[in-house]
């Protein structure tokens, strides 16, 4: 049996931990998987820590356990897929500084397939969207599932929520991307929606389950977006 690749989900760890993107660093390192591999002091320089801080963050490494971690998760009904796995979504292995790999709440296995094999439509706009642009989105996000294409957004209040509902009430696939853990309920108001998704979909998340929203993870969270749009086609509404 071959088991995924250990530096995906230990560099997650890492990053929560350190509540920071390692995406530089990595790329200073000469990859992710050479970064994890790297030795405290080479870390230290890479992550621009002091060496005390590095000496500690090269132990937790050390302690880490994959296997245990993995069990963890799926426990909590979370399965995480490493880049180098090959169910990672291609859309995102293509990008710039794609992820490490991705924290997964769902139908994973046929939500997988369905952005494997395409169409992907994303469908997002603004969070204070007027009634009549939340109708235009519902339908339009409707009629795409209708189509076959996986419609992704961001669970965000106005556009995103009606995207994801339209698609839901269609019977298509969709995906949240989300900025927080994938059982973070966030925002509050969607937490229904979020389940629905969840129960149909599937609710995606580079950031280790826990986590909170923070402002830095939102430009982060719509690299990952942008990358849907420019390869599978941009759709706004407004």
């Amino acid at each position: 049996m071959s088991w995924p690749a250990e530096w995906p989900l230990g560099l997650a760890h890492l990053a929560a931990n350190l509540d920071r993107d390692l995406q530089r660093a990595a790329r200073s390192a000469g990859g992710p998987a050479a970064l994890w591999r790297c030795s405290a002091a080479t870390l230290m320089g890479h992550l621009g820590l002091e060496a005390r801080r590095a000496g500690e963050v090269q132990s937790a490494r050390a302690a880490f356990d994959p296997g245990r971690t993995r069990r963890l998760l799926t426990d909590a009904g979370i399965h995480h897929l490493g880049r180098p796995e090959p169910r990672f979504p291609w859309r995102l292995a293509a990008t710039f500084d794609p992820p490490f790999g991705l924290f997964l709440r769902g139908r994973v296995t046929a939500a997988l397939a369905c952005l494997n094999r395409g169409p992907v439509v994303a469908l997002v706009g603004s969070r204070r969207a007027t009634p009549p642009g939340r109708a235009t989105a519902r339908a339009l996000a409707a009629a795409l599932a209708e189509r076959g294409a996986v419609v992704v957004s961001g669970l965000a209040q106005g556009i995103d929520a009606a995207a994801h509902e339209g698609a839901l009430a269609a019977g298509g696939t969709t995906v949240s991307v989300l900025g927080c853990g994938v059982d973070v309920s966030y925002p509050r108001v969607n937490r229904l929606l979020a389940a629905r998704i969840a129960a149909a979909g599937l609710l995606a998340s580079e950031y280790w389950p826990g986590t909170r929203p923070a402002p830095w993870h939102f430009p982060a969270r719509e690299r990952l977006m942008r990358a849907t749009m420019r390869l599978a086609g941009e759709t706004r509404t407004p």
